[in-house]
């Protein structure tokens, strides 16, 4: 999920897993795509890809990137679909504007 607990819980896991080390890459690869013309998609679909594609990214980036920064390693990437830096046009839904900016969201 992407609801604060329980990405606070994995990252609790991590560092007990490690010792306290915590992580050393993040990963951000985690969203989907929503199809159609933009007219047509659902304003309720739309914020939940939002919270999974955009916010679920920046909440992993705030409880990973304090604990690199503070150990002074570290890397943290944004995956996204190959169609990302597509214009994805009045038809194509919104996902490839989404997913595009992803990659601009987690910076170490």
């Amino acid at each position: 999920g992407t609801d604060a607990e329980s990405l606070a819980a994995a990252l609790a896991q991590v560092l007990e897993l490690t010792g306290g080390r915590g992580v050393d890459a993040l990963v951000n690869n985690a969203g989907y795509g929503l199809a159609g013309p933009v007219e047509k998609l659902d304003a309720d679909d739309l914020r939940a890809q939002f919270e999974t594609n955009v916010f679920g990214l920046v909440r992993m980036c705030q409880l990973v990137l304090p604990g690199m920064r503070r150990e002074g390693r570290g890397r943290a990437a944004a995956g996204a679909s190959r169609r990302a830096g597509e214009v994805p046009g009045i038809a194509g839904g919104l996902e490839g504007g989404v997913l595009a900016r992803r990659s601009q969201k987690c910076r170490t």
